[in-house]
C-alpha cells in the first residue's frame, strides 16, 4: 500500500516534513525524527480541513482576503505538500475566477471602460491564470498521477472564461495542453474535448499575452517578476511595478487584505534601493 501523501506535516525539530507509516509512527524526512500521533499538530490540520470545508460549502460568501490568509496558514501549519495547501489555492482561484467574471457582467462598468477594456480583462484574469500555474505545478510536484483528476474542472472553466474575454491565446495554449490526456482519460465528446477542439480549430494561430508581458500600460516588455505583495502581477521590472501600483492597488489582495489608493492618488513608491535594484 502506498503512503497517504495527504498525511504530511511539518516536522517540529527541523525545516523537513514528517509522513506517517502504516504503523502509526511519523518520520521526518530531514532529520528522521520519529514521534507520535499525541505529539503532532493533528488538531491544528483538523480544523484546517475543517475550515477548508466549510470555506468550499459556503463558497459564495467567502472573500479572496480570507482565502489567502487561509492560504497562507495552512502552508505555515501542515507544511506545502499537504492536500489543504492545495485544495484552498484551489478555492481562491475559483474565487478569483468567479469575482472576474461578475465583474465583466456589468454592462455600465464594461460600457464605461472602452479603450481600456483589453487591460482591465487582463488585470481581471491574469490572477487567476497564474493561480492555475501553481495548482499544476503542486500537482507535477507532489501528486503527478492525479494531473487528470485534480484538474480538470479548474482547466474547463479558465478555458472557457479566457475564450469568452478575447484571451484567444491563452485559451488554445491551455486547451493545447490537456487536450491530448483529456481525450484519452473522458473520451472524444465529454465537454472540455468539444470546447478544446472548437478553439483549437477556430484559432490556431492565437498567441498567449496575459502573463507573457509587463502589466503595465505603454510598457509591453518580457514580464519575469510578479507583484512583491500578491505574486499575482507580473512586470518586468521594479520601477515598472512602482508605477503601476495606483491601478494594481484595486486588485492586490493578501491576507492583510488590499490598499485601495484615494482618487487620483498613487500608492506610494517602493523604497529608493529597490527603484536601483533592476538599473
Amino acid at each position: 500500500m502506498k503512503p497517504d501523501m495527504s498525511r504530511i506535516l511539518r516536522c517540529k525539530d527541523c525545516t523537513g516534513n514528517c509522513l506517517r507509516k502504516e504503523t502509526g509512527t511519523w518520520v521526518c524526512s530531514s532529520c528522521e525524527r520519529s514521534t507520535t500521533d499525541l505529539q503532532m499538530d493533528l488538531p491544528k490540520e483538523e480544523t484546517l480541513v475543517d475550515a477548508t470545508r466549510k470555506a468550499s460549502e459556503d463558497f459564495e460568501a467567502i472573500s479572496c482576503e480570507c482565502l489567502r490568509k487561509m492560504c497562507a496558514v495552512a502552508e505555515e501549519t501542515l507544511g506545502e505538500k499537504h492536500f489543504v495547501v492545495f485544495h484552498t489555492q484551489l478555492l481562491l482561484f475559483r474565487r478569483h475566477l468567479v469575482d472576474a467574471n461578475k465583474v465583466l457582467g456589468d454592462e455600465a462598468l464594461i460600457e464605461q471602460m472602452k479603450s481600456d477594456l483589453h487591460i482591465f480583462k487582463r488585470r481581471l484574469f491574469l490572477p487567476a491564470y497564474l493561480l492555475f500555474r501553481r495548482l499544476e505545478k503542486w500537482v507535477e510536484a507532489y501528486a503527478p498521477e492525479l494531473r487528470y483528476v485534480l484538474l480538470p474542472e479548474a482547466v474547463y472553466k479558465l478555458v472557457k472564461a479566457l475564450g469568452r474575454s478575447s484571451f484567444m491565446g491563452d485559451a488554445v495554449t491551455l486547451a493545447l495542453q490537456y487536450f491530448a490526456v483529456n481525450r484519452a482519460a473522458f473520451g472524444d465528446h465529454n465537454r472540455e474535448a468539444q470546447l478544446f477542439r472548437t478553439l483549437l480549430a477556430q484559432h490556431p494561430e492565437a498567441r498567449a499575452e496575459l502573463a507573457e508581458s509587463c502589466l503595465r500600460p505603454g510598457c509591453g516588455k518580457k514580464a519575469d517578476r510578479l507583484c512583491k505583495n500578491c505574486g499575482l502581477a507580473t512586470y518586468c521590472c521594479v520601477p515598472c511595478e512602482a508605477r503601476d501600483r495606483g491601478e494594481h492597488g484595486y486588485l492586490c489582495i493578501t491576507a492583510t487584505g488590499r490598499k485601495i489608493p484615494n482618487h487620483g492618488q498613487q500608492l506610494p513608491p517602493p523604497p529608493p534601493e529597490e527603484l536601483d535594484e533592476d538599473e
